[in-house]
C-alpha cells in the first residue's frame, strides 16, 4: 500500500523547515502514484528500484542512526562548521560522515543521488539548501545559505574538482549573491563512483 501524505505535507512548514516526506518529494525519493480526496491528498510511492535501493542503503542509516547522542553530535559539529565557514574542516567532516553509508548501492549512481544526499543532509541540520539552481548562464548544483556564510557547489563524477570550480567561475554563478553581505565560498567536489564518496575538493572564498 502507497502512503498518503495531505498536500500541506509536501512544502516547508512555517518555520522554513520541510519534514522529511516533502524532503523524499522534493528530491524525487518520493513521487505521486495517484489524487485522492478531490487532490487535497496523495498517494505516494518509489519510482523505481535504484531509487528504493538509495533510500533502504543511502538515506536510512544516516536517518535511523543506532547512537542517538553520536548522530547529534555529528549533526551539531557539521553545522557549527558550516555557519562558521570552515570549509576544509566541514568538507572533512563530511567525507568521514559519508564514509559510514553502506557500500550495496549500484556503484554507477547519477549525480542527481550526490546532490540530493548533500541537500537533506544539511537541511536535517538546519541550513537553507537548494538544488540546480537557475541563473543566467547555467545552473549550480547545490546552493547552501548558512547563517554567516552562503557556499556554491559544483558537483562532479570521477572527474577533478578544479573543472568544478572552474565551471562556477566561468559561468558566474556566484555573482547574483554578491549583493549578499555575507562571504561567499565556491567549491567544487569530486565524487567517486567506486566509494559512492568525496573523493577530493578545491575550493576558493571570493
Amino acid at each position: 500500500m502507497y502512503p498518503i501524505l495531505r498536500r500541506n505535507q509536501l512544502g516547508a512548514s512555517e518555520n522554513g523547515h520541510s519534514e522529511l516526506p516533502a524532503l523524499l518529494f522534493q528530491t524525487g525519493y518520493l513521487t505521486i502514484k495517484e489524487a485522492v480526496e478531490e487532490g487535497s491528498e496523495f498517494q505516494f510511492g518509489i519510482p523505481n528500484r535504484k531509487v528504493l535501493e538509495g533510500i533502504m542503503y543511502g538515506l536510512l542509516p544516516f536517518a535511523i542512526h543506532s547512537d542517538d547522542d553520536m548522530l547529534s553530535t555529528d549533526l551539531y559539529r557539521l553545522r557549527r562548521l558550516a555557519n562558521d565557514g570552515e570549509t576544509e574542516a566541514m568538507l572533512r567532516y563530511l567525507q568521514s560522515f559519508l564514509a559510514g553509508i553502506g557500500n550495496r548501492l549500484p556503484k554507477k549512481m547519477p549525480e542527481i543521488y550526490y546532490e540530493n544526499n548533500l541537500y537533506i543532509i544539511f537541511t536535517l541540520i538546519g541550513i537553507k539548501v537548494s538544488v540546480e539552481v537557475e541563473t543566467s548562464d547555467g545552473r549550480m548544483d547545490v546552493l547552501m545559505k548558512c547563517r554567516h556564510h552562503i557556499y556554491v557547489i559544483e558537483l562532479k563524477l570521477d572527474r577533478s574538482p578544479e573543472e568544478a570550480l572552474e565551471q562556477i567561475r566561468h559561468r558566474h554563478y556566484a555573482l547574483s549573491l554578491e549583493r549578499s553581505e555575507l562571504p561567499i565560498t565556491l567549491i567544487g567536489i569530486n565524487f567517486s563512483t567506486t566509494t559512492r564518496n568525496i573523493e577530493s575538493w578545491k575550493w576558493e572564498k571570493l
